[in-house]
């Protein structure tokens, strides 16, 4: 097995995870659909209902799938961002000065705040003067600062998916304190305390599962801690990857382990803790057979080169599509509602496709231009 990413390879990962997690993001506001366990094991109201619908055959099923099971995408970016973060700053290339807590810091924070905070604010304004919401001063500092996810109950003050930009920070800080350029068996030995410490307090803080709402534990699971065992996979495999001959055969079964465990920790509160990095094993395997055929492959590629802007820019689509998808009364989805699903996506793309072509043109060169100038000014008054 070739545990080695190509540029292709990573870029179709990047493809088929947001295009389940742009549905997921449509289809889980839908009611009539079950929700997902994401921040929290709830069985009761979430694994139950999907157990029926699936032994049941249930209309619903195929919505249902990406509601339940879409939001197993964003292991994968997290799992990528540990990979390319390894790769890019362990390469010999880098200067002292880049690889510097000031100069990572700063590079990496610009870096993610650049993708966010344009479409936020185009989210903020459609917010207050479409959907008629307000906002506390204190949350909208904590999301342009990214650290929205320290406030209590990140999902009842309503950021969107933004607060996805300040999670990603953590994990990269946390990269750069405890694996960053560590040789040896250290850095190995790093790895494995960082998981199992992780994994042990997720163990100790998991609720009763029957409980409806968990918001100790939807707090926990919106910050770093919760995600470190598969960003430091990503992190493993970057060090660990060698070219090699790789076949299928030994993708096939890993695919096929990890989508019957994925499956089976959906319904088992303490092997649900694994189940991020079961998702990587069948997002991975499903790349390396998708590869073989051409279509699906370049499909992937193109997507993932418009990831990070789709992530940014469906936001702004979905609340105009969410009470399309069923005419009022109805409960199961039909050829009308899968039109208007297909439709979303369609939008959704073409809003992230003109979101980075600005934001080439105009965006990044202006901000970088206020950002230099604030420096500039901060320097000045020093002297």
């Amino acid at each position: 097995m070739n545990l080695n990413l190509t540029r292709d390879e990573a870029s179709c990962l990047k493809g088929y995870a947001i295009l389940c997690i742009v549905l997921h993001n449509l289809l889980h506001w839908v009611k009539p659909l079950v929700k997902e366990n994401e921040f929290y094991y709830n069985y009761n109201y979430r694994s139950y209902w999907m157990w029926n619908h699936i032994t049941e055959g249930h209309p619903n099923l195929i919505g249902d799938i990406l509601s339940f099971f879409g939001w197993y995408g964003v292991p994968v970016f997290i799992f990528l961002s540990g990979y390319g973060i390894t790769k890019k700053y362990e390469s010999a290339r880098r200067t002292t000065a880049e690889c510097s807590w000031a100069g990572f810091t700063g590079y990496n924070f610009k870096k993610l705040w650049l993708l966010m905070a344009p479409a936020f604010v185009v989210y903020l304004l459609l917010s207050i003067f479409v959907f008629d919401k307000s906002f506390a001063f204190s949350t909208l500092l904590a999301q342009f600062t990214m650290t929205i996810n320290f406030m209590c109950s990140p999902n009842s003050i309503d950021p969107g998916v933004y607060w996805y930009f300040g999670l990603t920070m953590q994990l990269y800080l946390a990269y750069r304190l405890f694996l960053f350029r560590k040789a040896g068996g250290m850095f190995w030995w790093t790895c494995l305390l960082l998981m199992v410490l992780s994994l042990g307090i997720s163990w100790l803080l998991q609720p009763d599962p029957m409980e409806r709402v968990q918001p100790s534990y939807e707090y926990f699971s919106h910050n770093g801690i919760r995600w470190i065992p598969v960003f430091v996979l990503g992190v493993m495999t970057a060090r660990a990857g060698k070219d090699r001959k790789d076949t299928l055969w030994p993708w096939i079964c890993v695919g096929a382990v990890s989508a019957i465990l994925l499956f089976a920790g959906s319904f088992h509160q303490r092997l649900w803790l694994l189940t991020p990095i079961f998702a990587v094993g069948v997002f991975w395997s499903f790349v390396k057979l998708v590869s073989q055929v051409r279509v699906l492959r370049a499909v992937g590629i193109w997507l993932g080169g418009l990831s990070a802007w789709l992530f940014a820019a469906h936001p702004l689509v979905r609340p105009f599509f969410k009470d399309r998808i069923l005419l009022y009364g109805q409960l199961e989805l039909d050829a009308h509602s899968w039109m208007w699903v297909a439709c979303y996506l369609l939008v959704a793309i073409a809003v992230a496709w003109g979101y980075r072509w600005f934001s080439s043109q105009y965006l990044v060169s202006f901000c970088e231009r206020i950002i230099n100038r604030c420096l500039k000014s901060v320097s000045f008054k020093k002297k």
